[in-house]
C-alpha cells in the first residue's frame, strides 16, 4: 500500500537534493523517470538513502521492504552527494560527452 507518507520522504529527498533533475542525476537516470515512481522502486531506496545522508530514511521511502527495526546505515557521511548548492550540473552533448 502507497501512503502519503512514503511520497512525502521521497518529496524530502527531491527538496534535499534541490530538484527531481538533481536527484535524477545522482541517480544516473532521467527526471521523467523519478516523476513517475508512485513509490520509490526497491533498486533505488538505498541510493536515495546514501543520497540525502540519511536525511530520509529507507524505512520511511519503503517500509514494507525496510521495517523500522532493521535499519543499518547503508552509507557513510562521506558519501553524501546531493546538497542544496545551486551549482548547475554538468551538460551532456548529443553525443554523451560532458561539455
Amino acid at each position: 500500500m502507497i501512503t502519503s507518507s512514503h511520497r512525502q520522504a521521497l518529496l524530502r529527498a527531491i527538496r534535499i537534493c534541490g530538484s527531481t533533475r538533481r536527484l535524477a542525476a545522482e541517480l544516473g537516470i532521467t527526471p521523467q523517470a523519478v516523476s513517475q515512481w508512485r513509490r520509490t522502486p526497491a533498486t533505488r531506496v538505498l541510493q536515495v538513502e546514501r543520497l540525502t545522508g540519511g536525511k530520509v530514511r529507507r524505512s520511511e521511502l519503503r517500509p514494507d521492504l525496510y521495517p523500522e527495526s532493521s535499519e543499518e546505515p547503508a552509507f557513510s557521511r562521506s558519501s553524501f552527494r546531493c546538497s542544496t548548492d545551486s551549482s548547475p550540473l554538468p551538460t551532456q552533448s548529443p553525443g554523451g560527452a560532458p561539455r
